[in-house]
């Protein structure tokens, strides 16, 4: 029988990302339940304890992921920023301009609040996260070119995974540094998610070298699920590392699954969640708009019918967006005569 290689995890890439990006919209509906005197009991209860918003955490691991194999494919630092800032703030700016304009109206905003808000001078002011992801993702943009010279000049898959270990460790010992400040009860949205990106280098490392399974693998991802029972640790820096470790070897178990069934079968669920994966930045982008569009208006997104409705206008504009992001991209590229 064949071996398993951690290439597994690039040929189902998309589909885990739909399954983050799910993940995501779930953990949203559910945080409208607590946030605004929905259910808080049975199975939004168990979401909130045991996944939580851990879809963010394997978006931006399966990202780091991607990210490695295109550098690998071409190591052109400018060339690399120039293609994923496009990909990532065309959709953007086609989405924010109008949802601030939109909201500046909306609460008489001065007009100064558009270029604060669209900037994300406010995120990093006064916190306003309604794209906080976009700016991380960007600053996990910036600092990626460095971060792979650093693993790929590795000589040892050993090598690899203790510098992955030493700059956890260093990001980690920030956080407890400034665990008790005002600066980490704002940010530990950001700060607590580069544990993730740095596993999603190592992934992307090992995938890329097709490095295969070993029984310590295999032991490494079921010891990963015994961490459930830190979870409810009032330590919020162990309970979110907790969750996402414990949900990664959730994840690697799908992966193996998927494998298994798609060779008995197509699996047409499959297709399905491979259409949330390939279009995530675009479903993140319009799902959040929509939700604080209605939550501004009043309505109360723990319901259920407000929650069909918003998630239905999103998921329809899905195609427009996307189809207005590659033409203008396609624009610049032949302006700027990128490949």
């Amino acid at each position: 029988m064949k071996k398993k290689s951690f290439k597994i995890l690039s040929d189902n890439r998309t589909v885990l990302m739909g399954i983050a990006m799910l993940s995501i919209i779930v953990f949203h509906f559910t945080q409208d339940q607590f946030r605004h005197g929905g259910i808080t009991s049975g199975f939004f209860s168990i979401y909130k304890n045991y996944i939580g918003s851990v879809g963010v955490d394997i978006f931006l691991m399966l990202s780091a992921f991607g990210l490695y194999y295109s550098m690998k494919k071409n190591n052109n630092k400018l060339l690399f920023y120039y293609k994923r800032y496009t990909k990532t703030i065309i959709p953007y700016l086609l989405v924010a301009i109008p949802f601030f304009t939109w909201l500046c109206i909306f609460k008489k905003l001065p007009l100064i609040m558009f270029f604060k808000e669209i900037s994300f001078f406010e995120l990093m002011r006064h916190n306003h996260v309604w794209y906080w992801f976009i700016f991380f993702i960007c600053l996990c943009y910036l600092i990626f070119p460095f971060l792979f010279k650093f693993i790929d000049s590795s000589k040892s898959n050993k090598e690899v995974v203790w510098k992955i270990i030493l700059l956890s460790f260093v990001v980690t010992v920030f956080c407890i540094l400034l665990f008790n400040t005002k600066v980490f009860a704002a940010y530990n949205i950001m700060l607590l998610r580069f544990f993730p990106f740095f596993i999603g280098l190592l992934l992307g490392y090992l995938s890329y070298h097709k490095r295969e399974f070993k029984i310590f693998d295999y032991s490494i991802i079921l010891l990963g699920l015994v961490f459930l029972v830190f979870t409810s640790s009032k330590n919020l820096i162990i309970q979110r590392y907790s969750l996402f470790i414990f949900n990664t070897s959730l994840y690697f178990l799908i992966v193996f699954l998927i494998d298994f069934l798609n060779r008995k079968k197509t699996l047409y669920i499959k297709i399905i969640i491979e259409w949330f994966g390939k279009y995530s930045l675009e479903i993140y982008l319009l799902h959040v708009t929509f939700r604080s569009i209605f939550r501004e208006y009043g309505l109360r997104t723990c319901e259920f019918k407000w929650f069909i409705v918003y998630i239905s206008i999103s998921l329809t504009m899905v195609p427009l967006l996307s189809y207005i992001s590659k033409k203008m991209k396609s624009m610049l590229d032949s302006k700027y005569k990128i490949i």
